[in-house]
């Protein structure tokens, strides 16, 4: 039996689950985790302190590592993808996005020795933003920073 109500309760998709510790990351994560929230840190970094103005909120990652066995353990070798998805303004162009988020998220996260020419880095464009009023009416009686 339900204790709340449903408009209470939230997705439950805000949180990530490990069952298991690796050596791959000074933190015990795996790599394709620890790189991911960085990123997401550091995106969340250029748009606080202004570094990329046309960054806005929401934006997305995702890591794909490659890996080698090595005496029985497998080893993180490159990065193979890098995905990253953000709200932008609108007077922004993808090329620009790509540019910017290589240049001040990518590379001062990731470290060099997990980069090469290989790297798939399908930097997208998430959706133009604009700051708007919030509606005098809100469908479903959501909380107002939901609406």
């Amino acid at each position: 039996m339900l204790t709340k109500k449903l408009e209470e309760i939230g997705a439950g998709d805000q949180g990530i689950m490990f069952g298991y510790a690796k050596d791959e990351t000074p933190e015990y994560m795996p790599l394709t985790h620890t790189l991911a929230t960085q990123i997401g840190a550091r995106l969340t970094k250029v748009r606080n302190d202004q570094t990329l103005k046309w960054v806005r909120p929401d934006g997305k990652t995702q890591v794909t590592v490659e890996y080698k066995k090595v005496n029985g353990a497998m080893v993180p070798i490159r990065v193979h993808t890098i995905v990253i998805s953000t709200q932008h303004d609108e007077t922004v162009n993808l090329k620009q996005i790509q540019a910017d988020l290589r240049e001040h998220v990518i590379k001062p996260v990731v470290p060099a020795k997990y980069l090469d020419d290989k790297n798939r880095l399908p930097l997208k464009s998430f959706r133009s933003f604009r700051y708007r009023r919030t509606p005098r009416r809100c469908r479903f009686n959501w909380p107002k920073d939901h609406c």
